[in-house]
């Protein structure tokens, strides 16, 4: 007899239009949050403070937009805070990285820079091309930014302008140090 599967680990998406990775949480292409801002781990914390684990995608909005957690002066960038943090994160438990992040944020508190990295780097195409430049740095060797321009130049092609790259590679750069990897 084989028991019912567990319904926490299906996947969001039952369109089969839409890739695998997607169903799961993951994000694919040619952009990223990284162009304009970091993991926004303060204002993260603030939320995940704010919103019950087992909240849903109404609740992560009501709280930025309605209850202003994050202490944001305009309903702009509110706005704006709430795209950002759903573009990271996905702030909806349907996501079963979601689902895993919001476990491993509750279970884990001195960790938890390294488990929003995690998250970030499955959701955002730019953070995650600079992972390899990183992560093969050898332990006490000074980063050099060029190796992640390249990385990145390389996911985005010629889409992106030399200045944004170079403001991608500053953006990824604080949460890869904000989790002591850099």
């Amino acid at each position: 007899m084989h028991a019912a599967p567990d319904p926490r680990f299906e996947p969001v998406l039952a369109d089969p239009a839409e890739p695998p990775a997607a169903r799961w949480g993951f994000r694919t292409g040619a952009r990223g949050t990284h162009t304009s801002r970091t993991i926004m781990l303060d204002e993260l914390s603030l939320l995940l403070a704010a919103v019950p684990a087992d909240a849903d995608r109404r609740h992560y909005a009501d709280a930025i937009i309605d209850d202003n957690c994050l202490g944001k002066r305009t309903a702009a960038t509110r706005r704006a805070s709430l795209q950002r943090l759903r573009e990271l994160y996905g702030l909806d438990a349907r996501l079963l990285l979601f689902r895993f992040f919001r476990d491993l944020w509750e279970r884990f508190e001195p960790d938890r820079p390294l488990v929003a990295l995690l998250l970030a780097l499955a959701r955002d195409p730019l953070l995650r091309a600079t992972a390899g430049p990183v992560l093969s740095l050898p332990a006490g060797q000074e980063f050099a930014p060029q190796a992640m321009r390249d990385a990145v130049s390389d996911v985005a092609g010629d889409r992106l302008a030399h200045a944004t790259i170079d403001q991608v590679v500053r953006n990824a750069a604080s949460p890869w140090t904000q989790s002591g990897h850099l």
